[in-house]
């Protein structure tokens, strides 16, 4: 599906795809929407996803376009684990981020451009959090590289 996914948006085909599925299941992408952004209104995703959708790298080195870290594997589960968020708006890529990170400890993050690099643990890997210092992970080496 994603390789469909990819290809229709390779084609210029997005907006179609997106139009089919919001007439045919518009009932999964407000759910899809609400879990993706809890307490941010429909209609405001709604209005930037397509423009934003159509800028989204699908390559784990595209969206670490920074190189703020080391390594960038969204599927796998590291610590601190790490999130890349993406919109060209730097107002609300703010407020995803602060909404992202409320449930989460040990967290820190870095915006440049339009990408906010996120470092976190989720509640449950609290001991973790602790084992870990802030001085090893990639946010604050890549603030003490820049001289940030």
């Amino acid at each position: 599906m994603m390789i469909i996914y990819r290809d229709l948006y390779k084609r210029g085909k997005g907006e179609e795809l997106e139009t089919f599925i919001k007439s045919r299941f518009s009932y999964l992408i407000e759910k899809e929407i609400e879990a993706k952004f809890p307490g941010v209104p429909v209609q405001t995703v709604d209005k930037i996803r397509p423009k934003s959708l159509k800028k989204i790298p699908f390559k784990n080195e595209e969206m670490n376009k920074h190189k703020v870290f080391k390594i960038y594997k969204p599927s796998m589960l590291m610590f601190p684990q790490k999130r890349i968020l993406m919109d060209d708006s730097g107002e609300l890529l703010l407020k995803l981020v602060k909404k992202f990170l409320s449930d989460k400890i040990g967290s820190d993050f870095i915006i440049i451009e339009n990408r906010a690099y996120i470092e976190y643990f989720d509640q449950k890997y609290a001991t973790i959090n602790d084992k870990i210092k802030k001085e090893t992970r990639d946010i604050y080496q890549y603030r003490l590289d820049k001289g940030l």
